[in-house]
């Protein structure tokens, strides 16, 4: 099986987009929730919220979208919608309150630094192709074992 960028185009680019629409709300909401907390503790509310969203963003990306946009048998059939309901509601929370504590622990070090954009892209840039490769890869990888499913 050659490269197909119709594969990466109609299942990863997708998988993508729809993920971190996802990431971003959980990331506002538990970050958001986690931010207040921490920054009530050490009466910086301003400096912890948004480091610990970001870090929300990334943990929930990483750790609970990758997996569910990746799993080709997740894409169709009866029970694939009771199995993605079942990870997500353990992995979205876990990627999210992790995320969000190493990005409330490790941002305000990593703010103090002055160029903070090019961190930030250089992250976003990273999460994305890792996830276009995972998602291609494990396509392609499912395609080897189930040749009649794969059509393209």
């Amino acid at each position: 099986m050659s490269f197909n960028p119709n594969v990466v185009l109609s299942h990863a680019i997708s998988g993508l987009i729809g993920g971190s629409i996802v990431s971003a709300v959980a990331a506002i909401v538990v970050g958001g929730i986690i931010g207040l907390i921490a920054g009530a503790r050490s009466r910086q509310i301003k400096r912890t919220m948004t480091p610990t969203i970001i870090g929300s963003f990334f943990g929930t990306m990483l750790i609970a979208i990758l997996p569910l946009v990746s799993e080709a048998q997740l894409w169709g059939g009866g029970y694939g919608g009771i199995i993605l309901m079942l990870l997500a509601s353990f992995l979205i929370p876990t990627g999210s309150i992790t995320g969000a504590l190493v990005g409330c622990s490790y941002g305000l070090k990593l703010a103090q630094r002055r160029d903070i954009k090019k961190i930030l892209l250089i992250m976003l840039i990273a999460t994305y192709s890792i996830g276009a490769v995972v998602i291609y890869v494990r396509y392609w990888l499912h395609c080897l074992k189930f040749a009649w499913y794969c059509t393209n």
